[in-house]
């Protein structure tokens, strides 16, 4: 399967390499993708990107920031690639009300 996490924390990093150690194809996605450069680079996921490139790659897509990045999150992943495609919302932080505009 093709996951797209989003996010670039500790706990998107631990789904990303387990995803990736079960044998899917892994795409994470940042605000800043040269701050995973090293990191991607000594794991098992296809490539770093931004949260559009992740959230187009993905089957599937995983929200791992923190509840107060979340809408910013989901409007630079843009609607059209997450439509329709199973999410998962992991809360690294007290959980946050996304706005009906997040999207």
């Amino acid at each position: 399967m093709k996951v797209g996490v989003l996010g670039s924390g500790d706990v998107a990093k631990a789904l990303a390499d387990g995803f990736a150690k079960h044998g899917h194809h892994v795409v994470m996605g940042t605000r800043d993708p040269s701050k995973l450069k090293d990191w991607g680079g000594q794991h098992r996921i296809d490539r770093v990107g931004n949260f559009a490139d992740a959230a187009n790659f993905g089957e599937l897509v995983v929200l791992a920031v923190k509840g107060t990045a979340a809408p910013d999150a989901l409007r630079a992943a843009g609607m059209a690639n997450v439509a329709g495609k199973p999410s998962s919302m992991q809360r690294t932080r007290s959980p946050t009300r996304l706005p009906s505009t997040a999207c």
